[in-house]
């Protein structure tokens, strides 16, 4: 297996091994921490019908960069976002 497919592979394993998120959060920077070198690991969500980005787990905890835990977009960053969602680059 490919050293992508087992950081995926390792991430999927470590989501379904937990059900709370900032636990799941927390095992894959673990997993992922060779391969993918990071300081944080952050899950966010889009809340459409507010115009929001949420941050719902941050490990190993957030980082002072990141400020409030929901941020309001406004409509051309929303736009942004779930173009981003959709396509999965910039």
């Amino acid at each position: 297996m490919s050293a992508p497919q087992s950081v995926v592979a390792a991430v999927w394993r470590e989501a379904s091994r937990h059900l709370e998120i900032q636990e799941t959060t927390e095992a894959i920077l673990r997993a992922a921490a060779e391969t993918l070198p990071a300081a944080y690991f952050l899950v966010r969500r889009l809340h459409l019908p507010e115009s929001q980005l949420e941050t719902v787990a941050a490990a190993p905890a957030a980082p002072p960069w990141l400020g409030h835990r929901v941020t309001p977009l406004p409509p051309p960053l929303l736009a942004q976002a779930i173009d981003f969602a959709v396509r999965g680059s910039v």
